[in-house]
């Protein structure tokens, strides 16, 4: 009796993880979220720059980040070299697909 009733809560355990979810399971992690961020930042940077990884973080819901960063200008007068922080904001679709829109 103690066995099968240990066996009926593991199971109900297994079956409660997936219930309750609000978020599709194509939703992107912060991990994808950063990683694509860090990628449109990269193609975007000048030869002359160079900046930090993003740091993102939920805005709202599971389909909305914002992640900031900073960009640093190297000048040939490294007296004259700047730092400007930049923020971004990362939108996903359902299906996965995301944009990237520089809000500084």
């Amino acid at each position: 009796m103690r066995r099968a009733f240990i066996v009926i809560a593991v199971a109900l355990a297994f079956a409660a993880t997936g219930c309750g979810s609000d978020s599709p399971d194509n939703t992107a992690s912060a991990n994808q979220i950063q990683t694509f961020a860090d990628q449109q930042l990269e193609l975007r940077l000048d030869d002359n720059q160079s900046a930090d990884p993003f740091t993102c973080e939920e805005d709202g819901d599971d389909q909305q980040w914002t992640c900031t960063t900073e960009v640093r200008t190297d000048s040939p007068d490294a007296s004259a070299d700047e730092a400007v922080e930049l923020t971004v904001n990362v939108t996903c679709d359902s299906t996965g697909s995301c944009t990237y829109t520089p809000k500084t």
